[in-house]
């Protein structure tokens, strides 16, 4: 199996399990079905979230017993789920390919529905001072291995391009611009809303590297980690944590990783 860098920024997310047998309620009905789940995250040891296809339908599940049961949370009828982000038990947005994103603030009984500039990418939103910042990736989709990309962020309730990427032969990228090159993996940003880390892997065995930004994704710099050096056949990893303000940098063989606190 494939060996890992991980580098892990803050820390979130996960304690909790989840349970080889599942039930899906719909409509106030348990359902003898196990979901297909593509991608399910415990907020702790009752709350999780899940995305996956029951029925020949993309959905959202919900549990709120440890993944014993799951409950449908929201019913894809308008397109495919492309991007989604978990953040606590009661907030989500789940963004569709025909450039909608869905939000819920509680437990996903309600969803508000907003057009969006985008139909793929990335999403990060967080939590400061009582105030949700939120941030997309936007993907233009694959080409030979190289995935080019803009910036939007969440500003008076609108999103606003504040970055362009890199495009091939092309001179209207942003100052210190996102290259063009490689697939962008993963992105967090810190809670002082100015500081970003997104990783990008390219082709070449050895040749992921890590780009920053200090002033709330507008430049981006490229960052030297000589740790890297010492690797073949490496990749680099974000995730957000949210207990550990410190960075950490833990070199994984496969294996599941469990930080124990």
């Amino acid at each position: 199996m494939k060996k890992a860098l991980v580098i892990l920024i803050i820390l979130t997310l996960l304690f909790g399990g989840c349970q080889t047998k599942r039930e899906v309620k719909e409509s106030n009905t348990f359902h003898k079905l196990i979901p297909n789940f593509q991608y399910f995250q415990m907020i702790d040891r009752n709350n999780g979230w899940a995305i996956g296809e029951n029925m020949g339908e993309n959905k959202v599940f919900i549990t709120n017993d440890g993944g014993t049961t799951w409950v449908t949370a929201l019913t894809s009828a308008i397109g495919d789920i492309r991007e989604w982000f978990f953040m606590d038990s009661d907030h989500a947005w789940i963004l569709y390919s025909n450039e909608t994103l869905y939000k819920t603030e509680d437990r996903g009984k309600n969803w508000d529905a907003d057009e969006v500039p985008f139909g793929m990418g990335k999403l990060f939103f967080i939590n400061s001072g009582g105030e949700y910042q939120g941030w997309a990736l936007k993907e233009y989709g694959p080409a030979s291995g190289n995935v080019p990309v803009d910036v939007y962020k969440l500003i008076n309730n609108k999103w606003t391009l504040i970055h362009e990427g890199e495009l091939p032969n092309s001179t209207s990228a942003s100052p210190n611009p996102l290259p063009y090159e490689g697939e962008k993996k993963s992105f967090v940003f810190l809670t002082d809303v100015k500081t970003g880390f997104i990783t990008v892997e390219r082709c070449e065995p050895g040749k992921s590297s890590l780009y920053m930004t200090t002033d709330g994704r507008y430049t981006w710099n490229k960052k030297i980690i000589p740790l890297l050096s010492r690797f073949d056949e490496e990749y680099i990893s974000v995730y957000s944590l949210n207990i550990l303000l410190n960075l950490l940098i833990v070199k994984s063989f496969g294996q599941y990783l469990h930080l124990m606190m």
